[in-house]
Parts: structure tokens; C-alpha cells; sequence
């Protein structure tokens, strides 16, 4: 399979049917630089995009995995398996690429950050006030910077602590005297800027959504989400605050 030869055909076949990049881009309900990206060979579509991009194009699995027309109307049996090893080297690629491994989703769950960050600050604060504490006793110069140091980040977790909780109330407080509704998606995107060791080089996603409360129309976002929902998706659950409509809480189990 040969990216940059797909990636002229998507184009080719792209023309044909009168779309520009950003067209295609929101048939598909992605960014116009993902297709952008594809036609020049620097990346290949997502395994879950195959069949709505085929659709879209008007051509088979085959031809795109090919990169060209089928001009007979059957294969042979070699062009077939090797069209099935490709689609499954996509699927294991795809699945290496996307797949988090669910204690790390759990902790580091979108409506959790705040409580696994302090939850980690407040570790390395101990660490380095316990050693500090140590030095101190052993009359290392360093001891007293370093228990100081760790006072300050356990400060900081203990603070962080309390912002989640706040969160956390806030958000039940929206479920509980709110109004459920549906938002309607208007852009599923990949989030780029907070690529993070344990994310195994993923991105999160983000749902920009909006919805009209009362007559007047707002816009929101979802958290960051692990798993990327499905890409036509355009219902999003959200809870609205009656007296403050543009506080709403989005419903996370519709993602989980």
C-alpha cells in the first residue's frame, strides 16, 4: 500500500465530484487539514472513516486502499488478500494508536483532571517534604529548600483539591435543579495541545456543540474525551442552568 499514491487518488477522485478539501473535511466531520494531509501522503485516514469516505467519494474500499480505479469488474484472489492484509495493518495501527489503557482513562477521566493532578502534586509534595524533613535532620544545607518546596506544592494540590471539589458540586447542582436538552454538534475535533507521555501519542477529542435556551442560541465544548465519539454524532446531552444558561454541564455517559 503506497500513502502517497492513495493520497492522489482521494484528491482525483475529490475533483471529480466538484469538493474542495474543506467540503469533503465536513462531510466527513473532520478538519480540512486532515484532508489536507492525506492528499499530500504525510498521513492515511482513520480505519472508522474508510466506509463514510468511500461513500462519499463514490469508490470501493479496494480502490482506496489500491489507490486507483478497479478497471475489471472482479480482483483476483492475491489483489483481494492483499487488500484484507492491509485493512487489518490499518485496524492493528489504528487500535495501537487509539487505544489508552483503561486505568489510565479512569484516572485521568476528562471530569477528573483536577483531582488526579492533585493527586499526583500532593505525592511529589510529600516526597520532597519528607526529604527535605530528612536533610534538615542531617544538617544538609539543602533539607530546608527542599521541605520548603514541597510545603508549597502540597499547597498547591491541597488548592487544586478544592477546585475540584467545587467543580464537582457545581456540576451536580447543574444536574439536579437543571433543564436536560440536546445540544447540536457543530465540530469534532482533535485536541493537539496536550499531548502528555501517557497518552501514547493520541489526542484527545473535543465537541464544540451549541443550543438554544429561551430563544437566544450558545455555544459550548465537552471536556476532553479519550475515546473518539462517533463521527456523526450531532445530538449532545447537555444539563442548562435556568438561571445561568450559558452554565451547562454536558452529559459524559453518552461518551463512556
Amino acid at each position: 500500500m503506497d500513502i502517497s499514491k492513495t493520497g492522489q487518488f482521494i484528491a482525483h477522485a475529490r475533483k471529480e465530484r466538484k469538493l474542495t478539501q474543506q467540503q469533503l473535511a465536513e462531510a466527513l466531520n473532520i478538519t480540512g487539514a486532515a484532508v489536507s494531509k492525506w492528499e499530500r501522503g504525510l498521513s492515511f485516514p482513520d480505519v472508522s472513516l474508510l466506509e463514510p469516505l468511500t461513500t462519499v467519494l463514490d469508490i470501493s474500499v479496494i480502490e482506496l486502499l489500491r489507490g486507483e480505479h478497479q478497471t475489471g469488474s472482479q480482483i483476483s484472489t492475491e489483489e483481494a488478500e492483499q487488500s484484507v492484509r492491509d485493512a487489518l495493518h490499518l485496524l492493528m495501527a489504528d487500535l495501537e494508536k487509539n487505544n489508552v489503557p483503561v486505568v489510565v482513562q479512569k484516572f485521568f477521566a476528562p471530569q477528573y483532571y483536577q483531582k488526579a493532578f492533585a493527586l499526583v502534586l500532593f505525592f511529589v509534595g510529600a516526597s520532597l517534604g519528607i526529604t527535605g524533613g530528612i536533610l534538615a535532620l542531617l544538617e544538609n544545607p539543602e533539607g530546608v529548600p527542599l521541605g520548603v518546596w514541597g510545603l508549597s506544592i502540597l499547597i498547591f494540590a491541597f488548592a487544586l483539591w478544592i477546585w475540584y471539589r467545587l467543580i464537582v458540586s457545581r456540576n451536580k447542582q447543574t444536574i439536579r435543579n437543571g433543564i436536560k436538552m440536546m445540544a447540536t454538534a457543530t465540530k469534532i475535533r482533535q485536541n493537539h495541545f496536550t499531548d502528555m507521555p501517557f497518552q501514547k501519542n493520541t489526542h484527545p477529542f473535543i465537541i464544540k456543540f451549541k443550543y438554544v435556551f429561551e430563544g437566544k442560541l450558545y455555544q459550548g465544548r465537552s471536556p476532553m474525551l479519550w475515546e473518539r465519539p462517533e463521527l456523526t454524532t450531532k445530538d449532545i446531552p447537555i444539563f442548562v442552568d435556568p438561571t445561568h444558561p450559558r452554565r451547562y454541564f454536558m452529559d459524559m455517559e453518552r461518551f463512556q
